[in-house]
């Protein structure tokens, strides 16, 4: 995948986090988005790359919300269990 590719994959999520219907469907997606991008922060700054990503095989927030659009069932699963976690 280029940068570029990327790049566009990122502004299509952030303009999903702003929709009004796809956050309907998935509440509190903005919020478990956070912290998982905060939690793969702290993995890189540390040389290592986020579990859950590596699981999904991608590479940052902006992939993970595309699969959650998309319904990958296990991208929906930790969405739910993330969510339970943080008691969204």
């Amino acid at each position: 995948m280029t940068s570029k590719t990327t790049n566009v994959d990122s502004l299509e999520s952030i303009l999903l986090l702003k929709d009004g219907s796809f956050l309907k469907l998935f509440p509190g997606i903005d919020n478990v988005a956070g912290f998982m991008a905060s939690a793969a922060d702290g993995y890189e700054s540390q040389g290592q790359k986020y579990p859950i990503f590596r699981e999904l095989e991608i590479k940052n927030i902006g992939e993970y919300i595309s699969l959650v659009e998309q319904n990958h069932p296990r991208a929906k699963v930790i969405y739910i269990d993330v969510k339970r976690i943080l008691r969204f």
